[in-house]
């Protein structure tokens, strides 16, 4: 009797089938006839269901694999299946009845001990869930405006609190979220747009940790709300977000560079004044003048003479793991700005900071962090010193990072007035790079103005 418990707990526990006896070791006793009769027609029935289950037609296939975000079978589960399994097997041979029925079903519940799998053939493809909700494609403008050059301009019927006309190509995401709520505006969702999984966390998603990002509130996927994107490539991004219903952000159009002084395809003339191609037919006069023309005029004479800067090469993907922002000097416990820079404090410590608190602090104080890479950018050799350089003495010297192996001095002097050719010349010989136009900003531009005029002798430099 104890060893019928035991053999009934054991499949109780394992297979889920409810109790199962097999035959005792004993003949059974007149009173029991019927019991045993009924046990193994039980038998019968189980057998017949295992073998129909084992048997699972191709065109109902079952997951055989754990799900990825799964844990696997540890070795003190995997002990105790094989434990009770060699018990069970133990107990069975002792039988002195052993009926076809009986094999049967006993064949067929090791086969279902013998793996925490579920019983079928593999089904290794991807099952898409797609999002319920909308996800917002920030690469375009809102609802009802139309694209003009880099602005996006209100509709007629707009009638919103905002002004009809905005530059939202240096907006964050959660910048321009807060945008469509304070002028009642709507971006449209995500269509089947070319996915960048060069960002490092799917749309809406958080980076809270260096690769790890967090889910938004209204995600609604079955996956995990924590995703460590650290090693996954572009494939592997692609079938996470088809198994786990949510997008990495639409591919937005290259930024435009307006570093040269006319648009593209204009020829530029003395005093900088540049003049239209022959087949311009734009609402603007054929000549412009560009002396003094700021990267703000040049957008604005993009969306009013319907011309355009050249698209950068490349894109640069910001760091917001670094240390600091771009051109600011790392201390001991803080970054120091340039000496131009005056928007934000000049002292800043990120020591507690997520990636995406850095990446608002940013976005609020006009700032840039570093690339990622720069092996594909265009380079910004308007910037008076080397990428993770930083200036000082006025804007004159270039203090190389601590990290610098190079074959030059740690520090160089007049860089900024250098040529590009003569630049890039210098970046083979130190082993050194410039940096690329998406990373440097006004205050590391300024740097370079700054460096021709007389200083104060009371001026701090690092």
């Amino acid at each position: 009797m104890a060893a019928r418990i035991f053999i009934i707990f054991v499949c109780e526990f394992v297979c889920g089938f409810g109790a199962i006896v097999f035959s005792p070791a004993h003949p059974p006793l007149p009173a029991e006839a019927a019991a045993a009769a009924g046990l193994q027609w039980k038998g019968r029935t189980l057998a017949n269901k295992l073998q129909q289950a084992s048997q699972t037609s191709s065109e109902t296939p079952e997951q055989v694999e754990p799900a990825a975000d799964k844990a696997k079978e540890n070795e003190e589960e995997k002990e105790s299946r094989t434990e009770l399994l060699a018990a069970a097997s133990l107990f069975n041979a002792a039988s002195s009845q052993n009926t076809e029925e009986q094999q049967a079903a006993e064949e067929a519940l090791r086969e279902a001990m013998s793996t925490p799998s579920r019983i079928g053939r593999p089904d290794r493809s991807i099952e898409e869930h797609t999002a319920s909700t909308c996800l917002p494609d920030f690469t375009k403008c809102p609802k009802g405006w139309n694209q003009e050059g880099v602005y996006c301009v209100a509709g007629g019927a707009y009638s919103g609190p905002c002004a009809a006309e905005a530059d939202l190509t240096e907006m964050s995401v959660e910048q321009k979220i807060a945008f469509a709520s304070f002028c009642a505006v709507a971006f449209p969702c995500q269509a089947d747009c070319a996915q960048n999984f060069q960002q490092t966390c799917p749309s809406l998603w958080r980076e809270i940790g260096s690769g790890v990002c967090s889910a938004p509130l209204q995600y609604e996927g079955s996956c995990a709300a924590r995703l460590d994107v650290t090693g996954m490539s572009e494939e592997d991004k692609s079938t996470w977000s088809l198994r786990c219903g949510a997008r990495w952000p639409c591919t937005a159009p290259k930024q435009r560079s307006y570093e040269d002084v006319c648009p593209k395809g204009w020829s530029l003339q003395s005093g900088q004044v540049c003049t239209a191609p022959t087949n311009y037919n734009g609402p603007c006069e054929h000549t412009a003048y560009m002396s003094g023309a700021t990267a703000l005029d040049k957008k604005a004479f993009e969306a009013t003479c319907h011309a355009e800067w050249p698209e950068t090469a490349g894109e640069c993907m910001h760091d917001y793991s670094a240390a600091c922002p771009f051109g600011w000097f790392h201390g001991d416990d803080e970054c120091v700005a340039p000496l131009t820079y005056n928007i934000c404090g000049k002292r800043k410590s990120f020591n507690a900071a997520t990636p995406a608190t850095k990446e608002d602090w940013a976005h609020n104080c006009k700032v840039k962090f570093p690339c990622s890479d720069r092996s594909t950018c265009q380079k910004e050799y308007a910037a008076p010193c080397p990428a993770d350089w930083y200036a000082f003495g006025g804007g004159g010297s270039c203090g190389a990072p601590s990290s610098y192996s190079g074959t030059c001095a740690p520090v160089l002097n007049g860089l900024a007035d250098l040529s590009t050719s003569e630049k890039t010349a210098l970046e083979k010989k130190c082993e050194i790079q410039w940096p690329c136009t998406g990373e440097v900003y006004a205050a590391v531009l300024r740097v370079k103005e700054d460096s021709t005029r007389p200083r104060k002798s009371t001026e701090a430099v690092f």
